[in-house]
């Protein structure tokens, strides 16, 4: 927004000419308005190339002063300038439209900004009497707002440099923001983890296929945006909540996202033994659907990153998710087909048997951050960064 005014839109400089001559002057406020955060300039100058007063029936003139803007000096007769201070006694040259002067400038938003001009003449009795004019034009512009620098990636992010208090990073693989924050202990004592308070949104193709049927619709995820490691991911069973489409906007009562919903395989990032109903070993822990850099969560029951979480956070309590919706932002996603909005289900890296993996589950009145069920159900994952 930007709104200019004046306080006259005609400024008259009644003058008696003397032998000598005798300086006469007026002023007009310039009122400026924006909410442009890095302000305004202003400027001014003639409406034409032509400079002088023009008498308004005759031919005669009474030209500006050559007097530069930088260096104001007294108007000789029969020239008129103007000034930017009060009551001055010096004057500067008129501006012509293709040179305009640049009389102010602010660097953040403001409202009725005013910037005062006088306008004066020096005119002597050989000057032919009438009435005499120029139109001068005032122009704000809003100064130029460099574009913000670009959002932090979680590929980049160390922990280290994980902030104490919410922030926002984009995953290199979508663009897609998260909010992260490091926990103190959440990782056991003195163990500080880095954790999306977000459920993430990473979505493959294909379709849900329940049971062991494991689909063979796969996609390759690159590790990092440079491309230097990469390995073939399960995407059949990704999905969003029941309902929802692949907008990881959709929200529950308690404002969170969402997300999508992964079987065991997919959030494994598609590992062979993670996509069978047969292995309790062979699990590279690193790799995951997450971000490079980033991993699933331990699930053990005792020494598990879900179990220092919850001890953290929510006081150990297995009665009330109070504190993880508090200070984790959990949500209640629920699980492929059901619980939307009622519970929560978020996949461990920590596989339970050759059938099951364990999960971070909850719902108003429970909290287990050691549950197990079967592979191939849909849950939500957030990933941690060491």
């Amino acid at each position: 927004m930007m709104a200019i005014a004046t306080n006259t839109s005609n400024l008259s400089i009644p003058i008696m000419p003397t032998p000598s001559g005798t300086l006469a002057m007026n002023d007009l406020t310039v009122t400026v308005s924006t909410n442009n955060q890095t302000g305004y300039t202003l400027t001014m100058n003639s409406e034409t190339e032509d400079t002088d007063l023009a008498h308004i029936t005759m031919p005669d003139a009474i030209p500006s002063t050559t007097a530069p803007f930088a260096t104001p000096a007294a108007l000789s007769v029969n020239t008129w300038g103007y000034s930017l201070a009060a009551s001055p006694s010096t004057f500067s040259t008129i501006p012509a439209l293709s040179a305009p002067d640049t009389i102010a400038s602010t660097s953040a938003p403001g409202q009725n900004s005013a910037t005062g001009v006088t306008f004066g003449a020096n005119i002597d009795s050989t000057i032919a009497a009438g009435t005499y004019l120029n139109t001068m034009v005032f122009t704000a512009t809003a100064n130029y707002v460099p574009p913000p620098p670009p959002s932090p990636s979680l590929q980049a992010l160390t922990n280290a440099e994980c902030p104490t208090e919410i922030g926002t990073y984009l995953d290199a693989r979508n663009n897609q923001p998260y909010y992260v924050k490091k926990i103190p202990n959440s990782g056991g004592i003195g163990i500080d983890l880095c954790w999306m308070l977000t459920n993430l949104a990473y979505e493959g193709g294909g379709n849900w296929e329940s049971g062991w049927g494991w689909a063979d619709d796969r996609k390759t995820l690159t590790a990092t945006t440079s491309g230097s490691t990469a390995w073939t991911n399960t995407t059949a069973n990704v999905h969003t909540n029941p309902g929802g489409s692949a907008d990881y906007t959709n929200t529950n009562a308690n404002g969170g996202f969402y997300g999508f919903l992964y079987n065991w395989c997919a959030a494994m990032g598609g590992q062979t033994n993670a996509c069978n109903s047969s292995s309790t070993t062979g699990f590279d822990t690193a790799v995951s659907i997450c971000p490079d850099g980033w991993r699933l969560p331990t699930g053990q029951a005792t020494t598990g990153e879900f179990t220092h979480l919850n001890n953290t956070i929510n006081s150990g309590s297995t009665s009330s998710p109070a504190g993880l919706i508090s200070n984790w932002l959990a949500v209640y996603a629920g699980y492929y087909n059901d619980a939307a909005g009622s519970a929560g289900y978020y996949w461990s890296s920590t596989v339970n048997s050759a059938s099951y993996a364990r999960s971070l589950n909850f719902n108003a009145s429970l909290v287990n951050p050691a549950n197990y069920y079967s592979k191939f159900s849909g849950y939500a994952v957030r990933c941690v960064l060491d």
